[in-house]
């Protein structure tokens, strides 16, 4: 009888956590920067955790769209996205909005992707930026992160992409911790992704 009063229970507890689960809103999470600078690789890192969903595209929602509609456009991408514990919004330039974002969605976190500025103008040379226009927009996004870093310190995270390619386990460790999930599935994420990209060993 003890053993089935246990297994009882262990099941309703489950079935509970399962049910909180379930009809847990998901958290916003942010990945601004500059562009062309490593965004795209860490989102399919992160988007490979069973935390984390959203679109590895840019989709410039909170920039092309009033205030008023964005907490229905996030529950919209939220239940596309299976209702993740977080949902990736990957648009660099949502940096410049992102303290009207933080008011709109108090528990929102942001990752700040910070590469060095002579690789992120080159890149945008390439694609027929003007060295000028790349470089202006490199310095003004990189002082927008370190003002939305000094405001929001406790929901925001800055992340080298040099860092992230040279050290990618503490980087992860890092991220993991600053989102409360596990690193070891982003761990491996990243040794699935060096096939692909540039990530270092983890």
């Amino acid at each position: 009888m003890f053993f089935k009063r246990l297994f009882e229970n262990l099941k309703i507890k489950l079935k509970e956590k399962f049910r909180s689960k379930q009809n847990a809103k998901p958290e916003l999470l942010l990945l601004c920067g500059s562009g062309h600078n490593g965004s795209t690789i860490l989102a399919r890192v992160l988007l490979g955790h069973p935390m984390i969903g959203g679109e590895i595209s840019e989709t410039f929602v909170f920039g092309l769209s009033d205030e008023k509609s964005w907490p229905a456009i996030f529950e919209q991408l939220a239940l596309s996205a299976g209702n993740p514990t977080w949902l990736l919004e990957k648009t660099p330039i949502h940096i410049f909005n992102a303290s009207n974002i933080f008011k709109i969605f108090p528990t929102a976190r942001c990752i700040c992707l910070l590469r060095d500025g002579r690789e992120v103008v080159a890149s945008m040379v390439k694609r027929s930026h003007s060295v000028v226009t790349a470089t202006e927009r490199w310095c003004n996004t990189s002082r927008e992160i370190l003002l939305l870093r000094s405001k929001y310190p406790n929901q925001t995270i800055l992340v080298r992409y040099e860092d992230l390619l040279e050290n990618p386990a503490d980087t992860l460790e890092r991220i993991a911790s600053f989102l409360a999930i596990s690193s070891s599935r982003l761990k491996h994420e990243a040794k699935i992704s060096n096939n692909t990209t540039y990530l270092g060993n983890t």
